[in-house]
């Protein structure tokens, strides 16, 4: 994949990098060999986005199990750990709008507050990318978030 992919810059490397992991799917499955995978890029930006493409490939590898995804993301370092939280609860929401009170509580599960911070706004970002705001999935989803989140995310209903 190395070889293959350095063929390619930007945009085009880090999707031929990302799109590269079921050559990798049993180091990816571990905390400790995702971040060995996103390593390979040095910007944090470039990190960022593997990071982003391979937990919502974890996530559904491991067919949406939140206990399993709750283990594997606090696992990760601080910074790296909040992503895979956020990203695991609006895969859940992309996937099936169903799976909205359990995308809250995958943040709510989230041992360290940043991470709970990085990922409710997530969902308050997802309440009106998903769903037309005022929509009955948008109030679903805000209602379903605490205090303070639940505030920002209904403010988005006139959007």
């Amino acid at each position: 994949l190395i070889s293959y992919c350095s063929r390619f810059s930007g945009q085009e490397a880090l999707s031929c990098w990302s799109e590269g992991w079921p050559l990798y799917r049993a180091e990816i499955m571990t905390p400790t060999g995702v971040v060995g995978f996103c390593r390979h890029f040095k910007s944090a930006s470039d990190q960022s986005s593997c990071y982003t493409d391979l937990f919502y490939v974890v996530t559904a590898q491991v067919q949406f199990d939140t206990n399993f995804m709750k283990d594997y993301c606090s696992q990760l370092p601080a910074g790296v750990s909040g992503r895979c939280f956020a990203n695991t609860a609006s895969r859940l929401i992309e996937t099936d709008y169903a799976n909205i009170e359990k995308s809250a509580a995958v943040c709510k599960s989230a041992g360290r507050s940043d991470d709970q911070d990085q990922c409710f706004n997530e969902l308050v970002f997802y309440s009106t990318f998903n769903f037309k705001p005022g929509s009955e999935q948008f109030y679903q989803l805000c209602n379903s978030l605490p205090g303070g989140w639940k505030n920002r995310c209904l403010a988005n209903s006139s959007k």
